[in-house]
């Protein structure tokens, strides 16, 4: 597991297991560093060139890896009281060579676009069930950092 220049997120090498007839993508175990518990877990596609910008959540821990295609994905620090402050980390993310899980803690912002030619598919497993009183989201335009 490898700290990746913003205090608190890390970035977790998975397992690919190789099979003939299909191969075997491991996520996350309870047994892992950066397992809490799962409060829920789904998919989300994003469609190639397509931005999903900007989210942060003020209680739950995420936890992404992507299953097909390829994302870039950004995170922005604006804890005024982390070391990490104003930090900047561009990620790739993929089902190839760049298998991790990300790991996003609370108060941090984040957004990603599909960078493969088609759709790019993105397991979320989150700590807490969804609760839109617990997010906050800004547009793309009034965001200060862009995608580009």
């Amino acid at each position: 597991m490898d700290q990746i220049d913003i205090s608190g997120v890390q970035l977790t090498k998975l397992k690919i297991i190789e099979n003939a007839k299909g191969n075997i993508y491991h996520i996350l175990k309870n047994r892992d560093l950066n397992y809490n518990v799962i409060g829920e877990v789904y998919s989300s596609k994003i469609l190639s060139n397509e931005i999903k910008a900007w989210k942060s959540h003020s209680k739950q821990t995420q936890n992404l890896c992507v299953i097909s295609g390829e994302i870039l994905v950004i995170l922005y620090d604006d804890r005024i009281n982390t070391k990490t402050y104003k930090s900047i980390k561009r990620q790739l993310l993929n089902s190839k060579d760049k298998y991790f899980l990300l790991t996003i803690p609370p108060n941090i912002w984040y957004g990603f676009k599909g960078i493969s030619q088609n759709e790019s598919i993105i397991i979320n497993c989150t700590d807490l069930p969804h609760d839109p009183l617990e997010s906050k989201n800004i547009s793309i335009e009034d965001f200060p950092i862009k995608f580009s």
